[in-house]
């Protein structure tokens, strides 16, 4: 696990599981997973820290979209997840102090 970042993240009072690997899904240039069903998240450990940073919080505004009811199917989902990733991430950054 990279130094810093978490094994656990709490999203609508669940306990979803953080892994890191290296060279996750390189064929598909893939940094990340989320696995609502079992909720975990998958993050490629082999990537710098802003990368594995910003992974994650796309990673986690797909667990909450999963644990929001609403299905607006993948594409929808993902044109969602992307247009707030980089904001929210910077609003992270720039508040939080484990996301500096």
């Amino acid at each position: 696990m990279p130094r810093g970042c978490p094994s656990k993240i709490r999203i609508c009072d669940q306990t979803w599981k953080v892994t890191y690997f290296k060279n996750l899904i390189e064929e598909k240039q893939l940094y990340g997973a989320t696995i609502p069903d079992e909720r975990l998240i998958i993050i490629d450990a082999s990537k710098s820290l802003d990368v594995i940073q910003s992974t994650l919080t796309h990673e986690i505004l797909h667990a909450c979209a999963s644990m929001s009811n609403h299905d607006v199917g993948n594409e929808a989902q993902e044109g969602m997840v992307r247009a707030l990733e980089n904001t929210l991430f910077s609003a992270l950054r720039s508040n939080a102090p484990w996301w500096k």
